[in-house]
């Protein structure tokens, strides 16, 4: 055999054992990994919780409102999840932001996002990220977010003293030791599945958890 039909023959080789793990990958799924931490990760003070805060089931998420699959889990899944019962019992997601950047403006703005949920109404901030996130970058960003402080002091105290962006550098060393690099994951109990998933395979995963 010629040395060039050699190394023709090596990757024809690798490219079908990649292509065959890519079909296995996709025909099983993707399998949970165990926490590789020794510490569990639960809910925070801090943390925005979306549903019934006393919710017998927890999905920990880790994401933001510039990431795509984030936005798709934000709009299509999540009232659902949170709205109604598994196995008589209710859920929540509990929101830890992890930005995309070290952009000053993205972590401004995660900041203002956890002054709100604590003091304000966070469901029509929340709306206002999900629909455009661009929004931020606007004069009428800024006009708003002066606004809001004008009329709601614990807001303005918590926008100029608060430790929300060493609790968000938190979030996204959490991250690093599990080594994930993308958002959304998902922790639920000791599991942790990387990406967006439908409603009906959260389903099945709480019904596997659970």
């Amino acid at each position: 055999m010629s040395k060039t039909h050699f190394i023709s023959y090596i990757i024809s080789f690798v490219v079908l054992t990649l292509l065959v793990l890519k079909l296995v990958t996709y025909f099983q799924g993707e399998n949970p990994m165990k926490l590789s931490i020794d510490t569990k990760i639960t809910q925070e003070a801090n943390d925005i919780v979306f549903g019934n805060n006393a919710a017998e089931i927890s999905i920990i998420m880790f994401g933001n409102y510039k990431c795509s699959h984030c936005i798709s889990f934000f709009k299509e899944t999540l009232p659902t999840l949170v709205g109604n019962k598994h196995n008589k019992s209710d859920v929540k997601v509990v929101l830890k932001l992890v930005p995309l950047s070290e952009k000053v403006n993205e972590l401004n703005v995660y900041s203002d996002a956890l002054c709100i949920y604590r003091y304000g109404e966070y469901e029509k901030f929340h709306e206002m990220l999900i629909y455009d996130f661009n929004l931020v970058n606007t004069i009428e960003y800024d006009d708003l977010m002066q606004y809001i402080s004008q009329q709601n002091e614990a807001i303005a105290s918590c926008r100029t003293n608060n430790n929300n962006k060493a609790y968000i550098h938190a979030n996204k060393e959490i991250l690093k030791e599990l080594g994930v690099k993308s958002t959304p994951t998902f922790i639920i109990e000791d599991r942790v599945y990387k990406g967006n998933k439908t409603l009906k395979e959260f389903q099945d995963i709480l019904n596997e958890v659970y």
